[in-house]
């Protein structure tokens, strides 16, 4: 035993709709050492960030139902959620929408696709 250590794996929340999207951002977190959690929608999401209490979420931002920026706003008003940092990923965003998710409280957007190694790096940040 490691002098009483216990090693535990950092959990995300993946929210994301599109299901090949999303099993392939799941691929690349397990491939990098990372508990994932799935989500299906925003809705799902949130009650899903009420229940697992992940170390991080990256959220979709165009989802159907309640979108990325309304789910970051529900998350960041919740005292036992607000200090989960939400990475927001999107295939395209408007300035607009950008200072609205910024607003909302995300962490970071990141533009699709997600490499391996932006990944890699922007995760590294949140350790």
């Amino acid at each position: 035993m490691l002098s009483g250590l216990l090693l535990m794996r950092r959990k995300i929340l993946v929210i994301e709709d599109h299901e090949d999207c999303r099993k392939i951002l799941v691929l690349q977190l397990r491939t990098l050492g990372y508990d994932i959690i799935e989500a299906e929608s925003g809705n799902a999401g949130v009650e899903k960030a009420f229940l697992e209490m992940p170390d991080l979420i990256i959220m979709d931002l165009m989802m159907h139902g309640i979108d990325g920026i309304e789910a970051t706003r529900r998350l960041k008003s919740n005292p036992s959620t607000q200090k989960i940092p939400i990475i927001v990923s999107t295939a395209w965003i408007a300035e607009s929408s950008m200072k609205e998710v910024s607003a909302a409280g995300a962490a970071v957007v990141l533009t699709k696709p997600l490499t391996h190694d932006l990944l890699r790096e922007v995760l590294q940040k949140f350790q």
